[in-house]
């Protein structure tokens, strides 16, 4: 294989990814291919077993691809782990995975308000209250 050329590999999952040899390399070089992933932060409730969508955050949110993941053993809200890509096929599916972000996103900002609300509260408290 010449360098500028296409290169495929099957990832061992089924899945084939391509790649360009890159130019800078010559005869009997190696170089690394690692599989498309993201980074992913386990959302507050998120546990193990869990399904969850994510999208890639390169992308305006209307034409965004989104893809999805089941949260795996050990997981806990704002761990971080690897989510080989590509795109879901089923596009019932990523109906479902999206349907289910918007609620992740939902009850979020629904926490995040209580918990304005509560400090408030607490300061209004406070200042009532003499020492």
């Amino acid at each position: 294989t010449k360098p500028g050329t296409e290169v495929r590999f099957d990832r061992g999952d089924g899945i084939e990814i391509s790649v360009m040899v890159p130019e800078s390399l010559q005869d009997g070089d190696m170089f690394e291919v690692t599989p498309p992933a993201f980074m992913v932060k386990a959302p507050v409730g998120g546990v193990a077993g869990t399904q969850i969508a994510f999208r890639s955050c390169n992308e305006l949110e209307e034409t965004a691809e989104w893809f999805g993941l089941t949260l795996p053993e050990g997981c806990h809200p704002g761990k971080y782990m690897t989510a080989i890509l590509p795109q879901p096929k089923n596009r019932d599916g990523l109906s479902a995975l999206k349907a289910q972000a918007w609620e992740w996103k939902s009850q979020a900002m629904k926490e995040i308000n209580e918990i304005k609300a509560g400090s408030l509260q607490l300061l209004w408290q406070l200042q009532r209250t003499t020492f």
